[in-house]
């Protein structure tokens, strides 16, 4: 398989060696100027700027990670998550422990089979945590479950979900963790959500890999005057950027769109006609790095 970022033909990884500017240079040209080309006069008063949230290019970090590890990296394993693995034995093991309690107190049929169910399901999330294990190949990734093996080959993704979040208690912080979702073209669905361990470095290897054809995909459609959509937010070549909030869908045209930023936890939108700050959760966006180029493409045109 070609190296959709690079010029071998080892496994795409995380970056694009010395040819990492290809999937940013495919936005030049007509993709520009038709974006901006009906208000210019509007963007010569406006100051468009990246966010507080805006981190290192997406494009940039899995070029980086590429160049750490190396150009050739046929095969990746990551395996369960070692803290999620603790709490689901530390919470099925008290909440067992609370129905046996129960029902060797009231010694009824009733309070022994609600032991059983939980003990049993807890038993089974457990073991499906464990179980757990996913392979990144050459052709496409490759995980065991519960029920057995499957793979995804990377021309199939169609969607890629991911955010992150933060856990405290009384003012404690439990650390960061990661959700991570594949729809595939046929509708297929993978949720992930915590299992793996290190769900970041996996998210930024199948965006560094998944990148350019969606990327290509992407401008042409663009170009062609479609609506993108990536999921709580859609862009349009004609009326800019919507996104949906209180199950309503609003509109900031391109001209008025003032900041933005991009995060793994969040998106966050700036309008000259806003008075505050619009924020959308990375994991109900779909194509997260997508967008991120798509953005930093049209901020560079204006």
């Amino acid at each position: 398989m070609a190296d959709a970022l690079g010029n071998d033909t080892c496994f795409a990884g995380a970056g694009a060696g010395d040819d990492e500017q290809r999937p940013i240079a495919m936005l030049d040209g007509t993709f520009l100027r038709g974006v901006h080309g009906q208000a210019r006069r509007a963007r010569e008063r406006i100051h468009f700027e990246q966010g507080p949230l805006h981190h290192a290019s997406r494009v940039t970090r899995i070029a980086a990670n590429r160049k750490r590890r190396g150009t050739c990296l046929s095969l990746q394993s990551f395996g369960p998550h070692f803290r999620i693995s603790l709490v689901l034995v530390a919470i099925g093991g008290l909440f067992s422990w609370l129905a046996f309690i129960a029902a060797a107190e009231f010694r009824s049929w009733i309070g022994w089979a609600i032991f059983y169910f939980v003990a049993i399901g807890f038993g089974l999330l457990v073991v499906r945590q464990l179980l757990f294990r996913l392979w990144l190949r050459e052709s496409g990734i490759s995980y065991r479950g519960l029920l057995g093996a499957h793979k995804i080959h990377w021309r199939e993704i169609d969607r890629i979900y991911f955010g992150s979040y933060e856990i405290h208690v009384h003012y404690i912080a439990l650390g960061t963790f990661y959700r991570l979702r594949l729809v595939t073209k046929q509708g297929t669905k993978l949720s992930l959500g915590e299992r793996p361990h290190s769900a970041d470095v996996l998210a930024d290897q199948i965006q560094g890999y998944t990148l350019p054809e969606m990327l290509r995909k992407a401008v042409s459609e663009f170009e062609s005057g479609v609506e993108l959509d990536f999921g709580k937010i859609r862009i349009s070549r004609k009326k800019g950027v919507m996104y949906e909030r209180w199950f309503a869908w609003h509109e900031i045209r391109w001209e008025d769109l003032t900041t933005y930023g991009v995060s793994d936890s969040h998106v966050n939108l700036g309008g000259a006609k806003k008075t505050f700050q619009v924020n959308i959760a990375a994991e109900k966006i779909a194509n997260i790095h997508v967008l991120e180029v798509l953005f930093d493409r049209v901020r560079k045109g204006r």
